[in-house]
């Protein structure tokens, strides 16, 4: 969170990616990266940035999915 809380201060209005997060949560309990997304959020929001985090919605239990997807906007492509 440090790093990417040091970049958005200096480059406001930034895009962040973050690839992998399904990779975290089989490292992790989902819980865990929840609490660090959430962080990376408010992050990201002070500093007038954007989150993209890509993710494939079959890699996920149907109530994990449904939690990121009341946090976060979600786009979809097919």
């Amino acid at each position: 969170i440090f790093i990417i809380d040091d970049f958005t201060r200096k480059c406001e209005e930034s895009v962040i990616l973050l690839d992998g997060l399904e990779y975290l949560i089989t490292q992790t309990e989902f819980s865990t990266v929840l609490k660090f997304v959430h962080e990376l959020r408010d992050t990201i929001a002070l500093h007038n940035s954007r989150l993209i985090i890509p993710l494939h919605r079959d890699t996920l239990s149907l109530n994990d999915y449904s939690i990121l997807e009341r946090e976060f906007t979600v786009l979809e492509y097919e």
